[in-house]
């Protein structure tokens, strides 16, 4: 038993030496290019072309958010989240102050909104993976960014009809 029993315990210490190793790199590097990213997001002075900048660094940061709550590290995932709210709003209030009307220059709001609408989706099956007594500050910055997300459509669309709902409710309350 011995002779097995140090055979697994090296095997798991091996195993262990060799998944430390391909995992501390690549956090390394997923580290240097959020702060990469960050700095250029940062420098940029024009609301169009930081809105465009940040997608990228938004995906890395739901990268790095996602692989802290599959690690059980929720506080970590919950302030790389904050911090993706934050730069969010940043482009988004940029955009939104800038005067430039979304329906003739639509680019940066264009990208900003397509890739909110697809981080909210991707958000919602992480936080449907976490354990529910740590789900509602998840749910809180989703719901931030669903109100972005609205506003951003609106911007890009504001002849939009109403919905039929919207439409049923008027029609209702004109009829009593």
């Amino acid at each position: 038993m011995t002779a097995s029993g140090t055979c697994s315990v090296s095997v798991a210490a091996s195993l262990l030496a060799v998944l430390a190793m391909t995992a501390l790199p690549a956090l390394v590097q997923d580290a240097r290019e959020i702060a990469k990213r960050r700095a250029e997001f940062e420098r940029e002075d024009d609301p169009m072309d930081k809105a465009r900048r940040f997608p990228r660094l938004g995906e890395e940061l739901l990268k790095l958010m996602r692989e802290q709550a599959r690690r059980a590290e929720y506080e970590a995932a919950r302030q790389t989240l904050e911090e993706y709210r934050d730069l969010a709003r940043v482009a988004f209030e940029g955009l939104a102050n800038s005067g430039v009307d979304a329906e003739k220059k639509s680019s940066g709001f264009r990208q900003l909104q397509i890739h909110l609408r697809r981080s909210i989706r991707d958000l919602n099956q992480t936080i449907s993976s976490l354990p529910v007594l740590h789900r509602e500050p998840f749910e809180a910055i989703q719901r931030e960014l669903e109100q972005m997300n609205r506003a951003l459509l609106e911007m890009l669309f504001p002849r939009r009809p109403a919905r039929q709902s919207d439409n049923a409710a008027s029609a209702g309350e004109g009829a009593t």
